[in-house]
């Protein structure tokens, strides 16, 4: 696999990012006035991006300069994100800037010029507390817990199943929204979706800094204990919050202390998976990996001994399953794939349409209603895909994982992996994520941390990606955050470092009454006739709805209310409920949330249904209005 960089020499690294590739020249005078005017593909990074007063879009840099030029008052800097390095829009973003001294750069024939924002030098930060553990921190896209590691033996993952083996495995472990943005937003932040007010379909905010300027995310935290961070890859959601939250985030302003390769499509761009035998083609999971081992590598070697946190993000399995071939013939034929045994969602168990989702749905190779699946071919063609995609990500956790053995840290140091929610592949006719059934919520979740365990070790307590946060705080032996100090909202989540560390007694599989329920969210924003088929809103705007779930060992329970746009529920107002017999020890996806109790009395368990109603409420209800 050979992988060439995107991304040139720049003389000004210390204060912006060059993507090199221009298709026009520019006159550029040495005036107090800046702007490259008609160059294409460049971006200028801002380092300081958070306070954007307006954005447009635009495929020349040059207006960008120009229009924060003319808007003096407003503009104090700007910046241009070119295609594929954002997720915002398929479209070039230019963003205003007001708020941070402005410097100018000088002329260079292969960039474009812009003035820039400097935030002023932050005080210097404390050393490390003595005895600190440095972290490795792998977040995987759209992984449900389909791999060996969770009993799924025909599965190909090896290096998944090694890391289980050295490892404490979470069975339970739960995301407390179920899209990218949101849970990306609450874990990576330590709060909740009711804290950072996130949540997607157009209800809330875009990202947690737009009313958390002061808050200290997981990454910063461990910054301002006198770790050395740095990421590459999805952990943070491509501008939510903006440029990947630098610089208060990451350490390295010496050079774009986050790396985000271009992201890539099938050769189709509307196909939701292709097979690629291109032995010289680019695969962004392989540049990930790339970058990941040399920042690995850099913070390692550290003269200082300084401990580190790297955070690594892979894309796949998210969708295109753009894989190399190799990994499509792990797998059997694909008339041997088996499919979801229930294919039709249960439209006779009383369940409101906001219920039912499919991201595949809209734009792609096949359609797809809540009424009509998929022909049983091509669900076989894209669970093969997605197998595919889950191999390849496999195999480049275990050339991470090879290379930390190589660095002689391995024992030194912890790891983590999970992934960001989880995912469906056509059980009750549903695709991708962004739904409140267990299958959506339900994530692999694994913690190697030889200083603290002996050996591998299966616990099911009911944990949540709210509580990692807390949880490496204390395993990595730096203080727990004090929101006093910065006037910020407390964490939102618990450590279970407890459940981590070994005991003389420790049973083969751990339950922790603490660690009993998890909470998630999943809003919607769609206008409905019977609340399965989407129609025109007939005064142009669409409802909005939020389904608040909380599961136990035994029972989910999901209520899914009327919201405002800011996402604030009126609880009283209940489009559905939900509520189903659970069992913690399944990993089955087919034998999940199969029948609705909730309007079958025979088979309701009213005392537990009560208990779950009144913790939902007491969980997400904190307005007198509501």
């Amino acid at each position: 696999m050979v992988y060439q960089s995107s991304r040139g020499s720049c003389a000004y690294g210390f204060l912006l990012w060059c993507l090199l590739s221009p298709t026009g020249s520019s006159d550029v005078d040495d005036g107090p006035v800046v702007c490259a005017g008609n160059v294409k593909q460049q971006a200028c990074f801002v380092i300081d991006g958070t306070n954007f007063t307006s954005k447009f879009h635009t495929n020349n840099p040059g207006d960008c300069c120009l229009a924060c030029q003319k808007a003096p008052a407003q503009c104090d800097a700007w910046q241009w994100n070119y295609p594929n390095n954002t997720v915002i829009d398929s479209r070039e973003i230019c963003s205003l800037i007001k708020g941070a001294p402005s410097i100018k750069i000088p002329h260079h024939p292969d960039q474009t010029e812009c003035v820039i924002s400097m935030p002023p030098p932050p005080p210097p930060l404390p050393p490390a507390p003595p005895g600190a553990i440095s972290v490795l921190y792998i977040l995987v896209d759209d992984l449900r817990t389909q791999m060996t590691p969770y009993g799924h033996t025909f599965m190909h993952t090896p290096h998944l199943q090694q890391l289980a083996d050295e490892s404490v495995v979470f069975t339970q472990a739960h995301c407390n929204s179920q899209m990218c943005v949101p849970t990306r937003n609450s874990f990576m932040s330590g709060r909740r979706p009711d804290t950072t007010r996130v949540f997607n379909d157009g209800i809330g905010n875009a990202n947690f800094r737009v009313i958390g300027q002061n808050w200290t995310t997981m990454p910063q935290h461990f910054k301002n204990n006198g770790y050395f961070t740095t990421g590459v890859g999805k952990t943070f959601h491509p501008n939510s919050p903006p440029n990947f939250d630098q610089p208060m985030s990451w350490s390295n302003l010496s050079e774009f202390p986050y790396d985000y390769p271009a992201v890539t499509t099938c050769p189709n761009a509307s196909d939701v998976w292709c097979r690629i035998d291109n032995e010289s083609a680019y695969f962004e999971d392989n540049a990930i990996l790339f970058e990941a081992e040399r920042r690995l590598s850099a913070a390692a070697s550290d003269p200082s001994g300084r401990p580190f946190f790297v955070a690594v993000g892979f894309h796949k399995p998210h969708t295109p399953y753009r894989v190399p071939g190799p990994f499509f013939d792990l797998y059997p034929p694909v008339e041997a794939i088996t499919v979801a045994k229930e294919q039709n969602f249960p439209t006779d168990q009383n369940l409101t349409g906001l219920a039912w989702f499919s991201c595949l749905a809209e734009g792609k190779q096949y359609p797809i209603t809540v009424d009509r699946p998929y022909p049983t071919t091509v669900q076989q063609l894209l669970r093969r895909a997605y197998y595919a995609a889950v191999s390849f990500t496999d195999s480049n956790i275990g050339r991470l994982l090879d290379f930390v053995d190589t660095l002689l840290i391995a024992d030194k140091i912890i790891v983590v992996f999970h992934a960001d929610h989880g995912y469906q592949l056509g059980e009750r006719n549903i695709y991708c994520k962004e739904t409140c059934f267990d299958d959506a919520t339900h994530v692999p979740l694994m913690i190697r941390a030889p200083m603290y365990h002996s050996g591998p070790r299966r616990v099911s307590s009911m944990v949540e990606l709210v509580d990692i946060f807390p949880t490496l705080s204390e395993l990595a032996r730096i203080p727990p955050l004090d929101p006093s100090i910065r006037n910020e909202p407390a964490l939102g989540g618990r450590s279970f470092a407890s459940l981590v560390r070994d005991s003389a007694h420790a049973p083969p599989a751990v339950v922790s009454d603490m660690f009993n329920a998890s909470f998630s969210q999943y809003g919607r924003s769609r206008c409905y006739d019977n609340l399965f088929v989407a129609h025109p809103c007939a005064d142009g705007v669409a409802g909005k709805f939020i389904g608040y779930s909380v599961r136990v060992a035994n029972y989910r329970y999901t209520r899914w209310v009327n919201v405002t746009l800011s996402g604030d529920p009126f609880w009283d107002q209940v489009i559905g409920e939900e509520f189903y017999n659970e069992n913690v020890t399944s990993n089955d996806f087919d034998k999940s949330e199969t029948q609705n109790i909730m309007y079958v009395p025979s088979l309701r368990n009213d005392t537990a249904l009560a208990v779950l109603q009144a913790a939902l409420r007491r969980h997400h209800v904190t307005s007198p209005k509501h």
